[in-house]
Protein backbone atom coordinates (compact mmCIF):
# COMPACT_ATOMS: atom_id res chain seq x y z
CA UNK A 1 0.00 0.00 0.00
CA UNK A 2 1.33 3.45 -0.96
CA UNK A 3 0.21 6.80 0.45
CA UNK A 4 0.19 9.88 -1.75
CA UNK A 5 -0.35 13.62 -1.38
CA UNK A 6 -2.03 15.67 -4.09
CA UNK A 7 -1.98 13.02 -6.76
CA UNK A 8 -5.62 13.50 -7.74
CA UNK A 9 -7.97 10.64 -8.44
CA UNK A 10 -6.22 7.28 -8.59
CA UNK A 11 -7.98 4.07 -9.49
CA UNK A 12 -5.78 1.54 -7.74
CA UNK A 13 -6.33 -0.59 -4.66
CA UNK A 14 -2.61 -0.19 -3.88
CA UNK A 15 -2.78 3.58 -3.38
CA UNK A 16 -4.64 5.51 -0.70
CA UNK A 17 -4.64 9.15 0.41
CA UNK A 18 -2.11 10.05 3.07
CA UNK A 19 -4.87 11.68 5.15
CA UNK A 20 -8.34 10.38 5.92
CA UNK A 21 -10.94 12.51 4.15
CA UNK A 22 -8.35 14.58 2.25
CA UNK A 23 -10.89 17.08 0.88
CA UNK A 24 -12.12 17.93 4.37
CA UNK A 25 -8.51 18.13 5.62
CA UNK A 26 -7.69 20.56 2.78
CA UNK A 27 -10.63 22.76 3.74
CA UNK A 28 -9.68 22.82 7.42
CA UNK A 29 -6.05 23.59 6.59
CA UNK A 30 -6.98 26.46 4.24
CA UNK A 31 -9.39 28.00 6.74
CA UNK A 32 -6.78 27.73 9.50
CA UNK A 33 -3.80 29.11 7.57
CA UNK A 34 -5.28 31.13 4.72
CA UNK A 35 -2.60 29.59 2.51
CA UNK A 36 -3.37 28.61 -1.05
CA UNK A 37 -1.30 25.80 -2.57
CA UNK A 38 0.87 26.76 -5.52
CA UNK A 39 0.97 23.85 -7.89
CA UNK A 40 3.12 25.19 -10.72
CA UNK A 41 5.61 27.96 -11.41
CA UNK A 42 7.41 28.97 -14.55
CA UNK A 43 11.06 29.95 -14.18
CA UNK A 44 12.81 32.02 -16.83
CA UNK A 45 16.54 32.67 -16.77
CA UNK A 46 17.63 36.25 -16.12
CA UNK A 47 19.63 36.14 -19.36
CA UNK A 48 16.46 35.44 -21.37
CA UNK A 49 14.63 38.25 -19.58
CA UNK A 50 17.56 40.59 -20.16
CA UNK A 51 17.72 39.89 -23.89
CA UNK A 52 13.95 40.27 -24.32
CA UNK A 53 12.55 42.95 -21.99
CA UNK A 54 8.94 42.20 -22.98
CA UNK A 55 9.19 38.45 -22.34
CA UNK A 56 8.04 38.45 -18.70
CA UNK A 57 4.93 40.51 -19.41
CA UNK A 58 4.10 38.51 -22.54
CA UNK A 59 4.41 35.18 -20.70
CA UNK A 60 2.32 36.49 -17.81
CA UNK A 61 -0.43 37.73 -20.13
CA UNK A 62 -0.41 34.51 -22.19
CA UNK A 63 -0.82 32.28 -19.16
CA UNK A 64 -3.35 34.65 -17.62
CA UNK A 65 -5.42 34.57 -20.82
CA UNK A 66 -5.43 30.76 -20.73
CA UNK A 67 -6.47 30.89 -17.04
CA UNK A 68 -9.33 33.30 -17.76
CA UNK A 69 -10.55 31.21 -20.71
CA UNK A 70 -10.48 28.04 -18.60
CA UNK A 71 -12.28 29.69 -15.68
CA UNK A 72 -14.91 30.93 -18.12
CA UNK A 73 -15.71 27.33 -19.01
CA UNK A 74 -16.26 26.34 -15.38
CA UNK A 75 -19.81 26.51 -14.12
CA UNK A 76 -20.80 26.16 -10.47
CA UNK A 77 -21.68 22.55 -9.75
CA UNK A 78 -20.57 21.43 -13.22
CA UNK A 79 -18.20 18.49 -12.91
CA UNK A 80 -18.02 17.70 -16.63
CA UNK A 81 -14.24 17.31 -16.61
CA UNK A 82 -12.62 15.29 -13.79
CA UNK A 83 -9.57 17.57 -13.85
CA UNK A 84 -11.83 20.50 -12.91
CA UNK A 85 -13.04 18.87 -9.68
CA UNK A 86 -10.19 20.35 -7.59
CA UNK A 87 -10.97 23.83 -8.91
CA UNK A 88 -14.62 23.50 -7.92
CA UNK A 89 -13.55 22.25 -4.50
CA UNK A 90 -11.13 25.16 -4.03
CA UNK A 91 -13.91 27.65 -4.77
CA UNK A 92 -16.07 25.87 -2.19
CA UNK A 93 -13.26 26.01 0.37
CA UNK A 94 -11.84 29.46 -0.24
CA UNK A 95 -14.73 31.30 -1.82
CA UNK A 96 -12.09 32.83 -4.06
CA UNK A 97 -10.63 32.53 -7.50
CA UNK A 98 -9.52 28.88 -7.74
CA UNK A 99 -6.42 29.91 -9.70
CA UNK A 100 -5.05 33.12 -8.15
CA UNK A 101 -2.53 34.59 -10.53
CA UNK A 102 -0.62 37.52 -9.18
CA UNK A 103 2.05 38.17 -6.60
CA UNK A 104 -0.40 40.06 -4.39
CA UNK A 105 -3.08 37.35 -4.50
CA UNK A 106 -0.43 34.79 -3.60
CA UNK A 107 1.71 36.93 -1.27
CA UNK A 108 0.90 35.10 2.00
CA UNK A 109 1.59 31.71 0.40
CA UNK A 110 4.81 32.95 -1.25
CA UNK A 111 6.09 34.49 1.98
CA UNK A 112 5.34 31.27 3.87
CA UNK A 113 7.14 29.26 1.17
CA UNK A 114 10.18 31.54 1.41
CA UNK A 115 10.11 31.22 5.22
CA UNK A 116 10.06 27.41 5.01
CA UNK A 117 13.05 27.52 2.66
CA UNK A 118 14.99 29.76 5.04
CA UNK A 119 14.13 27.54 8.03
CA UNK A 120 15.27 24.45 6.10
CA UNK A 121 18.42 26.28 4.96
CA UNK A 122 17.57 25.84 1.28
CA UNK A 123 18.09 29.60 0.86
CA UNK A 124 20.27 31.74 3.15
CA UNK A 125 17.89 34.60 3.93
CA UNK A 126 14.33 35.82 3.61
CA UNK A 127 13.43 37.91 0.56
CA UNK A 128 10.28 39.83 -0.22
CA UNK A 129 7.97 37.82 -2.47
CA UNK A 130 7.88 40.66 -4.98
CA UNK A 131 11.64 40.41 -5.46
CA UNK A 132 11.21 36.94 -6.94
CA UNK A 133 9.33 38.21 -9.99
CA UNK A 134 10.18 40.62 -12.81
CA UNK A 135 8.82 44.12 -12.15
CA UNK A 136 6.72 43.94 -15.32
CA UNK A 137 4.62 41.16 -13.81
CA UNK A 138 4.00 42.82 -10.43
CA UNK A 139 1.37 45.19 -11.80
CA UNK A 140 -0.43 42.52 -13.82
CA UNK A 141 -3.19 40.19 -12.79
Amino acid sequence: MRSVIGAGPIDSPDVRPLFDEPDAADAVWHRKTGLYPISQMLVVKNAALGSNPDLAGELFETFNMARVLHLGKLRPGDAAAPEDRPLHQMVDVSGEDPIPYSVESSRKTLETFVGFNVEQKVVPERVDAGELFPAATLVLG
